[in-house]
């Protein structure tokens, strides 16, 4: 038995969407018996009733939540998430949407049959809900925020975790908002915040762990070492690939979870090349054979990427036209999206969205798994220009008309980003400033965070983390779904910094309290830097490409 006797982490969400709180997890108390519900071993299995190909986005999408919530901070995983069959062990999850109201007596997803362990070999033990056509349909416009919030809420109960408004210390203010079953010990002071809290006041806790729901499930599972992190020593991955190519990329373009390497030639002497993208599949601990998957696509383009536009878990190849001669090319975006073997046909998403902006991205700013196109103006003759960030949502077959969402956030930056460094499932926008002539701006780290429909102002996230660096980029390295800000030194004339990376973790609210070294030696001479997931364990992983060979090298995270 684990080391406490049960839990009353009596946890929640608060009242959400169409005025309907996270339904009442229906438990029979003659079932529960808390001090008997917390599992004794440290896997427990998963699997689905009724998978369909089409959730396989969200159904990863719940593993992800669970893997960087619950079992980042204790010391328990959730392993198999396969297809159930009558004598599968643990978790059963069935996907539903039923008409609403519900008959009576019946449950509206999501919720739980049982508590923890009682939920071992239990049919549909777990409802979650993929759609939201009938419950909580507003949910359909942040679909994937809306399903990492609800898993994480849903597996807390799976853990043994009541509501936490249950609780008899519960406030007035949260006063006849209890669910389910009590629990029968009290970890910590009364905890808004918790994500098991139906009157928290951020729907869901934003699928982020409280204090106190870490120190609950420390308590009772046993607390995961996170407090050193590095990358593994490099090994080559994969040599010839790429030489010649204008641009290198990390992304998952066959949905297998892991990240590929991918090259593009924009302008080549051989006229087979020109707008070509060459793929060489990642087995998670190397990269294979090079094929083309497309041809043609983005030939004189200004800006190529990679993203997942469609939302089907595969990363497409966008590519974007700035000042073009042609008129009908000026701040065009064109899509060939992945088939998981190769880059279809290219489309036309867009035309007219960031001609003459300073950068350009694809990232998912408003939680609803399609990667959006975001533009940003450095430093325009326009003042209204100045520091203005764009954005046009995807709709799954073309952008959208494009919106201002932020101005002044970025003016004389060097780098600037766009990534998830608070972990709500919405890309924020990050400017870093490098060798500043002022010196409070010198390694300078600024976020605003993305609230779904614009970015909020910005605020200082780190000082002095990466001044002088050659490379910057914001990944999450230690898996916790908050990316961090990294930074690489090439050749800087000494082995602290020669081919040295270092890492500032991300903490919701800033990076740091200070940088780390995470690697030494590590692509001196490179020509190509890279952070990416290839071994679908969910942290980057430090790549670096060699263009006179077509050498990768890659250092994993380490777990």
């Amino acid at each position: 038995m684990r080391n406490t006797s049960a839990i009353l982490l009596a946890h929640t969400m608060s009242a959400c969407y169409e005025g309907a709180a996270l339904e009442a997890d229906q438990v029979d108390p003659r079932l529960f018996v808390l001090e008997k519900s917390v599992w004794d071993a440290q896997q427990i299995p998963v699997c689905w009733e009724n998978p369909a190909s089409s959730d396989t986005v969200a159904r990863y999408e719940v593993q992800k939540a669970v893997q960087t919530t619950w079992s980042f901070v204790a010391q328990v995983d959730f392993t198999g998430w396969g297809t159930c069959d009558k004598k599968s062990p643990g978790i059963h999850i069935v996907v539903e949407d039923p008409p609403q109201p519900p008959p009576p007596g019946e449950p509206k997803p999501p919720h739980v049959k049982s508590l923890g362990s009682k939920l071992d070999g239990k049919k549909d033990g777990m409802s979650l809900n993929f759609t939201f056509a009938n419950w909580a349909p507003s949910c359909a416009t942040t679909r994937m925020s809306c399903i990492r919030n609800i898993a994480v809420h849903e597996f807390g109960h799976a853990l043994g975790f009541s509501h936490e408004q249950n609780r008899p210390d519960t406030p007035g203010s949260c006063a006849g908002e209890e669910q389910g079953n009590d629990g029968d010990l009290m970890i910590g002071p009364w905890d808004l915040d918790s994500v098991m809290n139906y009157c928290n006041p951020e729907w869901g806790g934003d699928g982020r762990l409280s204090v106190i729901d870490i120190m609950g499930a420390q308590a009772v599972y046993g607390a995961r070492d996170a407090s050193f992190r590095q990358f593994s020593s490099p090994a080559i991955w994969t040599d010839g690939h790429g030489f010649g190519s204008d641009r290198q990329f990390l992304a998952d373009v066959d949905g297998d979870h892991r990240d590929d390497a991918v090259v593009f030639f924009r302008n080549s002497e051989l006229p087979e090349f020109n707008g070509a993208w060459f793929v060489a599949l990642s087995s998670g601990s190397s990269f294979g054979l090079y094929n083309k998957w497309a041809s043609g696509h983005g030939f004189g383009s200004d800006n190529q990427m990679l993203g997942d536009v469609d939302g089907d878990g595969r990363e497409d190849a966008v590519v974007f036209f700035d000042d073009y001669p042609e008129p009908e090319f000026q701040g065009a975006w064109y899509v060939a999206r992945s088939s998981g073997t190769n880059f279809d046909a290219y489309g036309l998403w867009a035309t007219g969205h960031g001609l003459g902006s300073d950068n350009q991205f694809i990232a998912d700013v408003n939680g609803d798994g399609l990667s959006d196109a975001i533009v940003f103006f450095e430093n325009q003759p326009d003042p209204s220009f100045q520091g203005a960030w764009y954005v046009a949502l995807s709709h799954g077959t073309g952008f959208g008309p494009y919106q201002p969402w932020r101005s002044g956030h970025g003016v004389g930056s060097d780098a600037q980003f766009v990534g998830d460094v608070d972990g709500d499932g919405l890309a924020d926008a990050i400017v870093f400033y490098n060798e500043h002539p002022q010196p409070e701006l010198q390694g300078a780290w600024f976020v605003a965070l993305s609230n779904g429909t614009s970015f909020e102002p910005y605020t200082a996230w780190m000082q002095g983390h990466g001044f002088g660096s050659d490379a910057q980029f914001v990944a999450d390295v230690n898996g916790d779904a908050m990316e961090d800000a990294v930074v690489f030194f090439n050749a800087q004339g000494g082995p602290k910094y020669d081919g040295a990376w270092y890492a500032a973790l991300s903490y919701e609210s800033g990076f740091g309290p200070g940088y780390m070294q995470w690697a030494s030696g590590h692509g001196l001479g490179s020509d190509m830097q890279l952070l990416g997931d290839t071994n679908g364990d969910l942290r980057g992983d430090a790549f670096v490409f060699f263009a006179d060979s077509g050498a990768w090298y890659g250092a994993p995270a380490v777990p």
